[in-house]
């Protein structure tokens, strides 16, 4: 009768421990889920918002060069100055986004390799 006992006991603990691995790796995952898609929504918004800017860039130039009659301009321009430092800041942000998205990419693969296993 205490072997049967004991034997339930432990089918019930080994039970419960499995459970709670496989919760603790769903809430992960979940959480997983969660940033990947923050970082996507952030990265949308932030190549919407390069899109424009390289927009915006390329009518101020046309707009210098060819309706102002200037002769030559540069990244020095006044009138280009402040959109090519926000440009740049935009690239800058989103391409930490991308590498942040691989990254999440990358860790969420090697936990699917060794769960498999």
């Amino acid at each position: 009768m205490k072997d049967w006992k004991k034997k339930v006991e432990e089918g019930l603990k080994s039970g419960v421990d499995s459970s709670k691995r496989l919760f603790d790796r769903a809430k992960e995952r979940a959480r997983d889920i969660g940033d990947y898609s923050v970082l996507s929504l952030e990265i949308r918004q932030l190549q919407a918002r390069h899109d424009d800017l390289v927009s915006r860039l390329g009518s101020s130039v046309f707009h210098l060069l060819v309706e102002e009659g200037r002769g030559s301009i540069s990244s020095r321009t006044i009138e280009l100055r402040d959109m090519l430092a926000e440009l740049e800041d935009v690239s800058t942000r989103l391409a930490e986004k991308r590498e942040a998205l691989q990254h999440l990419d990358a860790e969420s693969d090697g936990e699917h390799a060794s769960a498999d296993e």
